[in-house]
């Protein structure tokens, strides 16, 4: 058999365990076929399916990042976290060409779920698009193919793993075209994005536990005080309310007629 070239890297955090073994229950059921080794990023704990890489009390995301990157021996890595529960079945094949991509140095990253959306088309296959050096979120932490040399060369010290999507756009400009991400979800993972937002359980992770016939012991996760509940909310409102302002500006700038 020959050695993979890719892992599933689950990056992990101790307090989210309860969302761990539902991970693993939707890997199995929805991606039987996966040919890729999977390895958890956690703290201490030990993960519930795959490899477990320890990076003990530390939580700064450059930090355990490199740490874990470090001790991994593939060139590529599928990322994920651990509340993103799979929902639909994957199709390998689609993944390994997506992989064969990076191989022949085409990408250097490809976005597995279009959240959001690519801006252009890409010319080698129609089920993925071009992310635009400009374009907001063109590094994100969603399911998503990595170089590893790549992410690692755009890696910021300084920077969270938010302040690494925000300023990620400037950081990978350098690579140009070979960003990508898939048009449809179905072109790539379907997962629940995400099971966790700021330590609470999203509606869409009861709806999902309830669907699969899955026992969660909800109560085990801390939420945070009120007023970091209220700031996250503002934020995530403001947030949603900006990407529907500059979808309408798109699509008004798509169908204007040129003077």
């Amino acid at each position: 058999m020959s050695k993979s070239l890719t892992t599933i890297f689950v990056y992990a955090w101790d307090p989210y365990e309860s969302a761990w073994p539902v991970f693993c229950y939707g890997l199995r059921k929805y991606w039987p076929d996966c040919p890729y080794p999977l390895v958890f990023i956690t703290n201490q704990l030990e993960s519930p399916c795959g490899k477990t890489i320890k990076v003990g009390s530390i939580n700064n995301f450059y930090q355990k990042m490199v740490l874990a990157l470090e001790q991994i021996e593939t060139p590529f890595i599928l990322f994920m976290h651990e509340d993103y529960w799979i929902k639909d079945f994957v199709c390998t094949d689609n993944i390994k060409y997506y992989v064969s991509l990076l191989r022949q140095e085409i990408a250097e990253y490809i976005r597995l779920i279009p959240m959001p959306p690519p801006d252009r088309d890409f010319p080698l296959d129609n089920r993925l698009g071009i992310i635009n050096t400009n374009s907001e979120y063109r590094v994100s932490f969603m399911a998503s193919l990595w170089r590893v040399s790549t992410l690692q060369n755009l890696m910021d010290p300084a920077l969270s793993l938010w302040e690494h999507e925000k300023y990620g756009t400037r950081l990978s400009a350098s690579y140009g075209e070979r960003f990508l991400s898939v048009k449809k979800r179905s072109y790539g993972i379907d997962y629940v994005a995400t099971a966790i937002s700021n330590r609470r359980w999203s509606k869409a992770a009861y709806e999902y536990v309830e669907k699969e016939g899955l026992f969660v012991d909800f109560s085990r996760l801390i939420p945070p005080p009120k007023y970091e509940v209220l700031v996250s909310d503002i934020r995530s409102i403001a947030y949603r309310v900006k990407r529907r302002i500059a979808k309408k500006m798109a699509r008004a700038r798509a169908t204007r007629t040129p003077g």
